[in-house]
């Protein structure tokens, strides 16, 4: 193998045996090699997510990118998870997020996303935030009304992701925020119920009242 093709390979062993990382001076003089041909190869490999860096002063060490397979935290996290590539085509979807379908993993790995009419996910405004991705992740609150009308709430983190190839794609997650707003809703009404109940007048009937409010909270009992 060429010399500099190896500089990728000897940077990660390099570093490999240096977990608090090394500078780009320290770089070069283990590998004894140009200052400038290890940059450019640094820089490629954090692109790649091979490497990571940090400001110590005025200095940027390098370290190896500490990272947990994707498989493993599909398989821990009960969000739900879909990676897309850069054309939004699936390329891995957790176990929750199958069930929640309905779907095998192999009816929606490599499907593409605008194409899969999944739910939620499939969703124009879902596409629209992903579409539009960049540098910075996006947090929006979707909301999904079911088959029989019951309406659910999902908070989505739409994640920029590179691959270990280097390429770009997205990782779309998923937190089911249903019960947490009903209960924010639920607190709410009886603050403003109890609220209304202390301004009540001595004539007004406090049964009727409660009773009307209560119809309020849990519509058709």
């Amino acid at each position: 193998m060429h010399p500099k093709q190896d500089i990728p390979e000897r940077i990660l062993r390099t570093l490999n045996h240096r977990p608090r990382g090394l500078t780009i001076t320290e770089i070069t003089k283990v590998l004894g090699v140009n200052r400038n041909l290890v940059s450019k190869h640094l820089e490629v490999m954090q692109a790649a997510g091979q490497v990571e860096s940090r400001l110590v002063g005025n200095a940027k060490v390098y370290s190896l990118a500490r990272r947990v397979p994707l498989s493993t935290f599909l398989c821990f996290t009960k969000n739900l998870i879909l990676t897309l590539d850069a054309d939004l085509a699936i390329v891995e979807v957790s176990n929750q997020c199958l069930a929640w379908f309905g779907r095998s993993r192999e009816d929606v790995v490599g499907q593409n996303l605008r194409e899969a009419a999944l739910p939620v996910v499939s969703d124009p405004e879902v596409l629209a935030a992903i579409e539009d991705l960049e540098q910075e992740q996006v947090i929006a609150e979707i909301p999904c009304r079911q088959d029989g009308g019951r309406e659910s709430f999902y908070n989505m983190q739409a994640i920029p992701t590179t691959f270990g190839d280097g390429a770009k794609g997205c990782t779309i997650v998923l937190e089911d925020i249903t019960e947490r707003k009903r209960y924010l809703s639920n607190t709410m009404f009886l603050t403003r119920t109890a609220i209304d109940l202390v301004d009540l007048q001595p004539v007004e009937d406090i049964c009727d009242y409660t009773v009307s409010r209560l119809l309020e909270l849990v519509p058709g009992t």
